[in-house]
């Protein structure tokens, strides 16, 4: 599977072959927002902060994304 990570204006920020390197690249971006949860009771998935600040992401088969590369 490959995540794509995309900002408000939907402009592709990266792509991810697993969860795990997504959830490390949204972490550092909550730090480097400033906006790194001191208190982990109230923790967002990685997908939650996604939504909770208006990026959008998907997911795709990895037989698709290179299906579409040869096209």
């Amino acid at each position: 599977m490959i995540y794509s990570l995309y900002d408000k204006q939907h402009t592709l920020l990266g792509q991810f072959s697993s969860i795990y390197d997504l959830e490390h690249y949204v972490n550092n971006l909550r730090e480097e927002r400033g906006e790194r949860e001191r208190d982990q009771s109230k923790h967002l998935s990685v997908f939650d902060y996604i939504k909770s600040i208006g990026y959008f992401w998907d997911v795709v088969p990895v037989q698709q994304v290179a299906q579409e590369d040869l096209n």
